[in-house]
């Protein structure tokens, strides 16, 4: 279950953004928020003398922005523990998220800091490649429609690629849409055969690719039934293309969705490099997208 989610500010308007998102969805999950601020001390470029001084200065600073935040999200019922670290803003995100045993992290994909390097999309890649529990990230402008009592959550897209990784996010999309009764929409791309040195493709290729539409089309259907066998409101849609423009296609069609998938990227703090579907799909849509890192990836009633 999903029951404390981190969110990280750095005292910059593009980082709060997401804050009334963050109150829709904790409380519709009864999860406790947890805000932390990382004071990135190799950033701040003074010399030593006068360290000490502007240290505690920004530190006062992040802790006051902190209880500000926290002061709105309590107003409307969240539960909100405040923390301030020091280190490296992904590193400490990532310890942070461990420490305090959160079960998501959500942030916004750019930010800044008068002082200091703040939650940029560099950090926003790091934390999702490294951290051990499922992280939405979403733009600030994306996360403005989100303000007021009229913007719903509805549905989630789940893309799909019949594999037994792609499936981990699965779990994580089924508690949330549960609990927030959100319709899941499963989707599956299936790129086209090319044959560049042909005008047409040959007749067995014709057939590998019909052959690959409906392998696709029956394991979307299998897998609607089997969730919907939980009491799921689920529906499917095969879609022909390349994977992460017909993805953000459709999205971008979808005003109130949570796009849910796996990245093939690597773990480690030092590698950045999103896998492209899912990398295209958090630029391409400035939706709510929910990444899972499969490799230490538990089910939501072990995280």
């Amino acid at each position: 279950m999903i029951e404390k989610i981190l969110v990280p500010l750095d005292g910059s308007d593009q980082s709060e953004a997401i804050l009334p998102y963050v109150s829709k969805v904790s409380t519709g999950l009864g999860a406790t928020v947890v805000l932390v601020s990382v004071l990135d001390q190799g950033s701040l470029g003074v010399r030593r003398s006068y360290f000490s001084r502007l240290y505690q200065r920004v530190e006062s600073g992040a802790r006051k922005g902190l209880e500000a935040a926290a002061r709105s999200l309590a107003d409307v019922g969240v539960t909100v523990e405040e923390v301030v670290v020091s280190g490296r803003s992904a590193e400490e995100i990532v310890r942070a998220a461990d420490a305090h045993e959160c079960s998501m992290i959500m942030m916004s994909t750019h930010g800044r800091n008068a002082l200091a390097r703040g939650i940029l999309g560099s950090v926003t890649d790091a934390v999702i490649h490294s951290a051990n529990v499922p992280v939405l990230a979403m733009t600030p402008e994306r996360a403005t429609t989100y303000r007021g009592e009229d913007s719903t959550l509805t549905s989630v897209l789940v893309a799909l690629d019949g594999s037994e990784l792609a499936e981990t996010v699965l779990p994580y999309v089924t508690d949330i849409a549960s609990r927030l009764s959100l319709e899941i929409l499963l989707v599956r791309v299936v790129p086209p055969i090319h044959a560049f040195w042909m005008d047409h493709l040959p007749e067995e290729l014709s057939e590998e690719q019909e052959q690959a539409e409906t392998d696709a089309r029956d394991y979307l259907e299998k897998t609607a039934a089997r969730l919907s066998g939980s009491g799921l409101n689920v529906q499917w849609r095969l879609l022909a293309g390349h994977p992460a423009t017909a993805i953000v296609e459709l999205a971008r069609e979808m005003p109130h969705d949570i796009v849910a998938l796996a990245t093939h990227g690597r773990s480690g703090i030092a590698r950045l490099a999103m896998g492209s579907v899912s990398e295209a799909v958090i630029r391409g849509t400035g939706d709510p997208v929910l990444v899972v890192r499969p490799l230490e990836v538990q089910t939501p009633n072990q995280a």
